[in-house]
């Protein structure tokens, strides 16, 4: 059986990064698996956006964290990063 460090919710959001986009899979209090048509590497320190968009307005977090998992998931990629800066901009 697998073990998290915390509840996952299955939340979806855009994800923006430099030269990609994406979408949250699910998120937790301190992770996010993202879907993506790229993979990235183990270890690699990220940036990047997650953005929510409502009532004509749209809330951004900027995030910071690892890539621990990258999985190839029929034609795309599953990335499990774990977080650890997130800053809030509406």
């Amino acid at each position: 059986m697998e073990k998290r460090a915390a509840t996952r919710y299955p939340v979806i959001m855009e994800v923006e990064f430099d030269h990609a986009i994406g979408w949250t899979c699910d998120v937790s209090t301190c992770g996010v698996c993202i879907e993506m048509e790229q993979p990235l590497a183990l270890g690699e320190d990220i940036r990047f956006s997650m953005l929510k968009h409502h009532d004509g307005s749209e809330t951004r977090l900027q995030c910071r964290g690892i890539v621990v998992r990258s999985l190839r998931h029929e034609n795309r990629w599953r990335i499990g990063v774990v977080l650890y800066l997130i800053s809030f901009n509406a």
